[in-house]
């Protein structure tokens, strides 16, 4: 939770978007680690 904030440091946006694609098709209802590392 405290390197949330820096992730953009070590993955690029095209990065971190593909992540959050990948977590909607497994989790589209967004139950498991809600706001842990992406807000959706």
């Amino acid at each position: 939770m405290t390197k949330k904030p820096y992730l953009h440091y070590s993955r690029s946006e095209t990065e971190i978007e593909y992540l959050r694609e990948v977590k909607k098709v497994f989790d589209p209802n967004n139950i498991m680690n809600r706001g842990k590392i992406f807000d959706m």
